[in-house]
């Protein structure tokens, strides 16, 4: 509730001061010159990386109070600033941990030639070319829970302890204003860093060429003044990056990076329209508490970028001195005495593993703000990767495309809501590909902040369709009876915060099942996909009448893709026309064995804007995945049913796509979603003894140290309760493996034990969910037992 208040107060405050401002009455608004606040980002994203346009949750107003200049000084030919920004996500494990990445940048951008006034017609038309020199240092670190091993004894619940968001978003906040100084240069920099973080910083040059073309003052829609803007930047830039993961006290990682990249910038919007909400009054000839709020109705933008380089990874031994001689001198860039070294055994530098790439990647955001009361984006992104991939036991030639959407919202009054998708698709060249299991991975990750009846129905529809697995959960009611008003009317029912993570590795013979599916049968499933009836698409002439009788519908999203609104019925068919295209276009190139142009084929296949789930249904339509398909499952509604965690199949160690995630793209700035799938509870039951004791029985097929609980009341409508949440350091007396027993009873001196039979002897029923872990930060699957309530007494 404080901080609810205090995110108030600070956006009031942020709010006043944009709003209130002191106007001489005679003054006239100016259209803003190129680049303005927000706009700047057509040509502020490209020197930025590119994995960082999808990562970015810019929709959230914290991120945008977090993205802070510290200062700027210059002219219009020379601009330095200083600028830090904080990015937190929810890494969706049982600790609740977060993972915080911490950005200081400092750009210095040179004026070549600038025109900021061309004279046009009812317009301002500006052009400009500089080059742009800056430093950028990224700082991740997790945040856990304070005194992790004092759980053991504690003898209250510690929900509140394990609810960490607010010490990701706003502890340490000096972090990023200090990461130069705390860069891994020097021995004593490399002791202060905890093992697990990472600490990365990059140099880069960028030559631009830019333009915008702006219209203002244009008195329509009823506000006082209206801007539009559209706008371009091409560009040539080149980086230099170096990434330090330190993996134990004395061993750490160095990612050494190279890419140099072109790409252009299109964008067309950033209409601001100022409405007086006061008029204020005059005071000695001046306009004193004038009112006015700014509103961006819309801003699309389009990018697209074409990159070369390459990136190598080692392991240092900083016990060896020769290796903590090579990795200070390749922090840096120097790399001949890390090469010489990686040749000759126990020298303390081991290779893992280099990356020479392609790549071409291409991006689309829209956005709409409604001053800081309403925030929306969408961002769809696509890019198609050739790597030669260097190990220690062989080469890989891979091509991988990526698709990312990623839609949500924000609010003033704490209403959020966010939906990403990601499709990736890893095929080799050689056409190994069919034999391995994690060719198509699908991601899905979804969370509101209070979700309605017919939400969060949806939503776990949408999660068993995508995982193939049966939550057993019920249909939730859309609405409960209203105890205030009359018993014929009912309410609508809301659940609080829900949050879903999908994940699911399809083997290659999955993704060649798809390709191979007959002609004959794509448009039935199409149409299942689309939740049309069977048979509506079938021929041609259903297919045109379909057509004719929505095309009302059709013509009116043209104008709405601006605003980022689509009405489905007037899209369902063309976009099932377009998948069957690329779909028909992919199977050819399955045919030839060409895995360069399937990959690229399958990128377009994949990218969609408002028909993700459709997608989504088709694949797991055609494909059929098997039970023992690694899938990952997390569903969580605190208010609702608790928490659902189920893990299924498994991946090889040796799988070449886990490796690269693990071993070289450890410093992408995201959630950290490792778990151990041989931590899974078998046989596990609950029971009741004649002398009130309770007995937990299960089977581990390895020895685990950490022990979750998680106790809740199973009350009407499905909602649940939480009791308790407990966890349990065994390090001294692991855990299995084989058959593990606790019972519990209510003179236990264990104050742990004490605290879970005290929670376990209700007289309602009740819903215990079990986790295990090796280590306290990768656990497997939530495991959930339902204890009946006690006998009552019999008065006799």
């Amino acid at each position: 509730m404080a901080m609810s208040i205090l995110r108030v107060l600070v956006l009031l405050i942020c709010s006043t001061f944009l709003s209130f401002q002191t106007l001489a009455q005679s003054q006239t608004p100016q259209t803003s010159s190129w680049p303005d606040s927000i706009f700047t980002r057509i040509s502020r994203d490209y020197s930025d990386d590119w994995a960082d346009q999808t990562t970015r949750l810019s929709v959230s107003l914290f991120d945008e109070l977090a993205d802070i200049e510290l200062f700027s000084v210059g002219n219009s030919r020379l601009d330095i600033s200083t600028s830090i920004r904080r990015q937190v996500f929810d890494n969706r494990d049982l600790l609740e941990t977060y993972t915080v990445a911490d950005t200081f940048k400092l750009p210095m951008r040179i004026g070549l030639w600038d025109e900021a006034d061309i004279p046009f017609p009812g317009a301002n038309l500006n052009a400009g070319i500089g080059i742009e020199l800056y430093f950028q240092g990224v700082n991740l670190r997790q945040v856990k829970a304070k005194d992790f091993s004092s759980l053991e004894t504690a003898p209250t619940d510690i929900e509140n302890r394990l609810r960490n968001l607010r010490r990701a978003r706003y502890g340490k906040w000096w972090n990023a204003l200090i990461i130069p100084l705390r860069l891994p240069f020097t021995e004593k920099n490399v002791e202060r860093m905890d093992v697990g973080e990472i600490s990365s910083w990059l140099l880069g040059g960028t030559l631009r060429l830019d333009g915008s073309f702006g219209w203002g003052d244009l008195g329509i829609l009823g506000a006082d003044f209206l801007q539009i803007n559209s706008g371009f930047t091409t560009y040539l830039a080149g980086t230099f990056k170096v990434s330090a993961l330190k993996l134990e006290k004395q061993k750490i990682r160095l990612k050494f990076a190279r890419e140099r990249k072109h790409g252009l910038s299109l964008g067309l919007g950033q209409s601001r329209m100022e409405y007086t909400l006061f008029d204020g009054f005059m005071v000695f000839g001046q306009n004193v508490l004038g009112i006015q709020e700014n509103i961006i109705p819309f801003s699309f933008q389009t990018s697209t970028e074409s990159a070369r380089g390459f990136d190598v990874v080692y392991d240092y031994d900083l016990t060896n001195e020769n290796a903590k001689r090579a990795y200070f001198l390749a922090t840096q860039g120097r790399l001949e005495e890390s090469n010489k070294l990686s040749l000759l055994s126990d020298s303390g530098v081991q290779p893992v593993m280099r990356r020479d790439y392609t790549t071409n990647r291409n991006l689309r955001r829209s956005q709409m703000k409604l001053s800081l009361a309403f925030q929306k984006q969408s961002v769809e992104s696509w890019s198609l990767t050739q790597a030669k991939i260097t190990t220690s036991d062989k080469v890989y030639t891979v091509f991988e495309s990526k698709n990312i959407n990623v839609r949500g919202f924000d609010s003033l009054w704490g209403s959020r809501e966010e939906k990403r998708y990601e499709i990736t698709s890893s095929l080799e060249e050689d056409g190994s590909w069919l034999n391995n299991k994690h060719v198509l991975q699908i991601k899905m990750n979804a969370s509101d902040s209070d979700m309605s009846g017919q939400e969060l129905n949806n939503i776990i529809a949408e999660t068993q369709e995508i995982s193939g697995l049966d939550l057993k959960l019920p249909n939730f009611p859309r609405t409960v009876p209203c105890r205030r008003c009359n018993t014929k009317n009912d309410r609508p029912a809301w659940y609080g915060p829900v949050k879903a993570a999908v994940q699911v590795d399809l083997p290659g013979t999955s993704l060649a099942s798809f390709l191979t599916t007959p002609k004959e049968e794509q448009w039935p499933l199409l149409e299942i996909a689309h939740g049309v009836p069977v048979g509506q698409w079938s021929m041609k002439s259903d297919r045109f009448w379909w057509t004719l009788e929505r095309m009302i519908l059709t013509v009116g999203n043209i104008p709405l893709f601006l605003a980022d609104i689509h009405m489905k019925p007037g899209g369902q068919l063309w976009n099932a026309w377009r998948l069957r295209r690329h779909w028909k276009r992919a199977a050819k190139q399955f045919n030839k064995d060409e895995s360069k142009l399937l990959a690229k084929r399958l990128g377009k296949l994949f990218k969609q804007r408002h028909y993700n789930r459709e997608l989504t249904r088709l694949l797991t339509l055609s494909m059929e995945p098997s039970p023992d398909t690694p899938t990952l499952v997390d569903l969580s509604a605190p208010e609702s049913f608790g928490r659902i965690r189920k893990i299924t199949g498994d991946l090889p160690v040796s799988d070449l796509t886990l490796r690269l995630r693990r071993d070289l793209d450890f410093d992408q700035p995201g959630p950290n979603l490792d778990y151990d799938h041989n931590m899974t509870f078998k046989e596990a039951k609950v029971r009741r003894q004649e002398d009130g004791s309770i007995v937990l029985e299960f089977k581990l097929d390895q020895a685990a140290s950490y022990l979750y609980w998680h106790v809740e009341k199973r009350q009407s409508f499905g909602r649940r309760t939480t009791l308790l949440k407990r966890i349990k350091p065994l390090l001294e007396n692991q855990m299995g493996p084989g058959e593990v027993s606790f019972i519990f009873t209510k003179d236990d001196e264990d104050p742990y034990h004490q605290s879970i039979y005290q929670a376990l002897n209700q007289d309602f029923p009740l819903a215990i969910r079990l986790s295990a872990s090796k280590n306290g930060s990768d656990w497997g699957e939530i495991t959930e037992l339902h204890l009946d309530p006690i006998d009552p007494v019999d008065p006799e």
